[in-house]
This record gives C-alpha cells, sequence and structure tokens, in this order.
C-alpha cells in the first residue's frame, strides 16, 4: 500500500473511532443535575467521559505531528504538517473548552463561562430564538446581542431542554425540531 493509501486509512479509522467516542459519551451523559438547595441554580458542565475523549483526541493528533516527519517528503511533508497543525489547534481549543466551559440556568436566563469566551447572559424574556445544530450537537440560544450555544453533552442538558420547554413560546423554538 503506498504513503497515500495507509494516511488515507488511517484518516477514516480516525474519523470512525470518533464516532464511536462521541456514541460512548452520549450514552454516559446525565440528562439532569442536582439544583443548589439555596438558590435553585443549576451549573452544567462536560463529564469526565467527554473530557477523557478530547484528551484521546488530542494525544493521538499531536502522536500524528510527531510522526509525520518520518512518513513524508517535500510538498507532502508541507501539506501534512499545515492539515496535522490545523488539527491540533482544533483539538486543543475543544481540549481547552471542554475543562473549562460552564452554562448556568438561574431562575432569571442563562449564562455562560469559558477560557476561551467571554462570559454571556440571557434573559428568558430576551431569547428570540432557540435552534438545533446537528452538525455541532448543540443547541443556539439567541437574543438580540448574541447567542450562547449548549453543547448536547453537557450533563445535566435534560434540564436545559425542560427550561426551555417552560420559559419559551412555541414560535421561539420552533428550529429545535424534535430535540426538546
Amino acid at each position: 500500500m503506498t504513503d497515500l493509501g495507509i494516511t488515507v486509512v488511517a484518516g477514516v479509522s480516525g474519523g470512525l473511532a470518533a464516532a464511536l467516542l462521541r456514541l460512548v459519551v452520549r450514552s454516559g451523559t446525565p440528562q439532569f443535575v442536582e439544583p443548589d438547595r439555596v438558590t435553585g441554580v443549576r451549573i452544567l458542565q462536560f463529564g469526565w467521559w467527554y473530557r477523557a475523549a478530547t484528551l484521546f483526541i488530542l494525544a493521538i493528533t499531536i502522536a500524528i505531528v510527531v510522526d509525520i516527519d518520518s512518513q513524508f517528503q517535500g510538498n507532502d511533508l508541507v501539506m501534512g504538517n499545515i492539515v496535522v497543525g490545523l488539527l491540533v489547534v482544533v483539538s486543543g481549543v475543544q481540549t481547552i473548552d471542554a475543562f473549562t466551559r460552564t452554562l448556568t440556568i438561574f431562575p432569571e436566563g442563562l449564562g455562560t463561562r469559558s477560557l476561551l469566551r467571554k462570559e454571556r447572559f440571557i434573559h428568558w424574556s430576551d431569547v428570540r430564538r432557540v435552534m438545533y445544530s446537528p452538525w455541532g450537537s448543540w443547541f443556539v440560544i439567541q437574543d438580540s446581542a448574541g447567542k450562547i450555544r449548549a453543547s448536547k453533552f453537557l450533563n445535566g442538558i435534560g434540564d436545559l431542554k425542560s427550561e426551555i420547554r417552560q420559559r419559551l413560546p412555541l414560535e421561539t423554538r420552533k428550529g429545535t425540531g424534535t430535540q426538546i
């Protein structure tokens, strides 16, 4: 098999492994979290399954970077380094986000915080639209100033769905299809 054939097989295998990890993470994600007894606030975060999966994918990507120089030469080496370099950046950002993102459900609205993104808060009364993105596996909650994305893999995502159903009219959440 040629070097290109090996690369294609490795890429397809990696994609299948990522899809399998996604199924494992989804099945291990609790739908509800206990609210704080005093304030009733619920804090949603990524669980250990999701965090472990992002670390695993980052480690594999870094291992490819270390090994790529011995596999390719010339233009192939340059293109390989560009592609894998982009994968390292995306994997690194996703890993940092998995360990630092929180989504907080308050009686007044939703707040989100992450090391890589600015803190946001949207009042329930200001929500203009809620959509679901199957490509990103996240809900998008929009107001006039911006949006909050809530991953389907957050522990307690069922709490968010329930709050959206209770607090928002149907015309606001019609972009969610059967997800809510």
